[in-house]
């Protein structure tokens, strides 16, 4: 590490006096899954920190607090334990410390019993959640199905997802919570599901496929899967028939779905809007306000910063969007990676561009911008996503940490986005959009969104917390 830069570590370590021991490690630059291995934490205080990715096997956490950390996946396989306080919920093994298992909040623990109580109301049972990003979704989802799993009704379940890296995404979580988990397998016969409490995880678009094949073979289109239980992540609307073609099996499995707040059609009463969702999920939704899960401590709102004068004075196109002059693409993305530059660690960076046909354009901007100005021990690449790209990832887990994603709002239905550490946004969101943005957790506890609209996005993200998550 260069004198500079480390003077300029020692600099923001001094500024955050006080902040969490997540966002220390972030601003010293060191590696959760690696760095703190065998290492001495004896009596250190954990709260308000995400230790989700970070690996303390062999350590000494004697006298350590973990309450008010999450720590859903972390390992502490081997570390010395003595006298740690454990966040309400977590129970480490005796025998062996391995990977931590999903603590929840109150309020997470609220919507499990009401969820799993709504499974046991009928035979075979619905139940429907209206949550806000960021809650734990899959936190969630893992405590339900262990709930079912001790009552003996769980003999197997298939999750169905909208996309291949949420697929995996949610794979990896429910592997980590201690279930039997497979993905990515081709026949959906009966007696192609999993036994003894196993999950299957498939994307809508498999079990729609196979849906069409039994159409062109001309073969009865009612299903028998198997499958006791089906968790659908969301609800997507053109799936809709494949999902009443899952709920009206000759031995119809129960049912747990999530919906997307801001977006799914919920009456006043938490019911679907429209009669054949009505009829398969007759119960109202599960729902909880992100102003709960605020109060609660499970969620708090990314960073914003608001940046005027970059799109202010240039007339948008047709529709709202984005301005599409070169000047203000110019000014954008020449303050982009000099903010993307000043971060004392290297993530991947990400532009929400509303205009397709500028997506292009702005990564060749990018690229320009790179190579003018250069990005210090980091090598950075523009990467552009959007309906014109499909083969581009779905997802930024994989990407290098000096990638800059260049992307249309469009797509960030079902992206991952929580390994982002810099967002910029140049256009007006829908609330979806702006909620999956502000909320959900990321995997760099300092992320921060700019927002070159000046636009006001901060106030925007605020009044979310008052807003009823059934608004479109």
């Amino acid at each position: 590490m260069s004198e500079f830069r480390i003077s300029a570590t020692l600099h923001r370590l001094l500024e955050a006096d006080g902040a969490p021991f997540s966002e220390l490690v972030v601003i010293a630059g060191l590696e959760p899954a690696v760095d703190f291995r065998h290492s001495d934490l004896s009596g250190v205080d954990f709260a308000g920190s995400d230790l989700n990715d970070f690996d303390f096997s062999a350590a000494d956490l004697s006298g350590a607090s973990f309450v008010g950390a999450r720590i859903n996946g972390t390992r502490f396989r081997g570390a010395k334990i003595a006298g740690v306080a454990w966040p309400e919920g977590y129970a480490p093994n005796e025998q062996e410390l391995g990977t931590a298992t999903m603590a929840l909040s109150p309020i997470q623990m609220e919507i499990v019993d009401r969820l799993t109580r709504n499974l046991h109301l009928a035979d075979p049972g619905r139940a429907l959640a209206m949550l806000p990003n960021g809650l734990g979704q899959t936190a969630i989802l893992a405590a339900v199905l262990g709930n079912l799993r001790e009552t003996s009704d769980l003999r197997s379940a298939l999750i169905l997802t909208e996309t291949i890296a949420e697929r995996e995404q949610v794979a990896d979580r429910l592997r980590h919570a201690g279930f039997q988990v497979r993905t990515g397998e081709r026949g959906f016969d009966k007696g192609a599901s999993s036994r003894g409490g196993g999950l299957r995880i498939e994307t809508f678009d498999r079990l729609h496929r196979h849906l069409r094949d039994l159409d062109e073979r001309s073969a009865p289109r009612a299903l028998d899967l198997g499958f006791s239980h089906v968790v659908l992540t969301s609800l997507p609307q053109r799936r809709r028939s494949d999902i009443a073609a899952l709920a009206y099996q000759d031995e119809a499995p129960s049912i747990l779905a999530f919906t997307k707040p801001f977006h799914d059609n919920v009456d006043a009463e938490g019911l679907l809007i429209g009669e054949k969702m009505r009829d398969i999920f007759p119960t109202p939704a599960v729902a909880c306000s992100l102003e709960d899960a605020m109060r609660d401590g499970v969620l708090q709102p990314t960073k914003i910063t608001t940046k005027r004068g970059f799109l202010d004075d240039v007339a948008a196109p047709q529709g709202g969007g984005v301005d599409n002059s070169m000047s203000a693409m110019n000014e954008v993305a020449y303050d982009f990676v000099k903010e993307l530059n000043n971060l004392p660690f290297s993530v991947p960076g990400l532009i929400i561009i509303p205009a397709i046909e500028a997506v292009d354009r702005f990564v060749n901007i990018l690229d320009e911008t790179l190579h003018f100005v250069g990005s210090g021990e980091r090598r950075r690449t523009p990467i552009p996503i959007s309906s014109r790209h499909k083969r581009g990832p779905q997802d930024l887990r994989h990407g290098v940490g000096g990638a800059v994603f260049v992307m249309t709002p469009q797509m960030l239905d079902g992206f991952d986005v929580g390994e982002a550490g810099l967002v910029g946004v140049m256009g007006k969101l829908p609330l979806r959009h702006i909620a999956k943005l502000a909320f959900t957790p990321a995997a760099r506890p300092m992320r921060t969104i700019i927002d070159y609209t000046g636009d006001n996005l901060p106030d925007a993200v605020a009044s979310l917390s008052q807003l009823d998550l059934r608004s479109p």
